[in-house]
């Protein structure tokens, strides 16, 4: 379960801005349309809350998210009609520099989405089934 959580400076500093940093890559690539990523997948902000970007803590394993931004997978350019959600996170505390990474639950794949600049191996294995669904 997801819940807001009590943040201490200047740690959860730096872990939200490592992620709202990784995030907003993730969306430049998704609006470039880097390695054709905008076919599979899509970014949408709710703002129900008027808060901007709610980051809420996961109190089983300590990850971060932003629990108003979904990334959906988007199976084919016809079927909009129940996407399948890729839930985006960093872990509590991770001095890795490319440390977003990613969950999708119907094949249970996870790993990291960047390998230095590019997509890492895991994430455009992840593509590659997507975009074949």
């Amino acid at each position: 379960m997801i819940l807001d959580y009590l943040r201490v400076i200047p740690r959860d500093l730096f872990n939200e801005g490592k992620l709202l940093t990784e995030l907003g890559f993730l969306s430049l690539a998704i609006h470039d349309n880097k390695d054709n990523i905008a076919t599979v997948l899509e970014m949408v902000l709710t703002n129900d809350e008027d808060q901007g970007f709610c980051i809420t803590q996961n109190d089983s394993d300590g990850s971060i998210c932003v629990k108003n931004l979904f990334v959906y997978a988007l199976r084919t350019a016809t079927d909009f009609c129940d996407p399948d959600e890729v839930l985006f996170y960093t872990p509590l505390n991770s001095r890795d520099k490319n440390a977003l990474r990613f969950y999708y639950r119907p094949t249970e794949s996870e790993g990291v989405v960047f390998d230095r600049e590019n997509f890492s191996i895991d994430f455009k294995t992840l593509l590659e089934v997507l975009q074949m669904e």
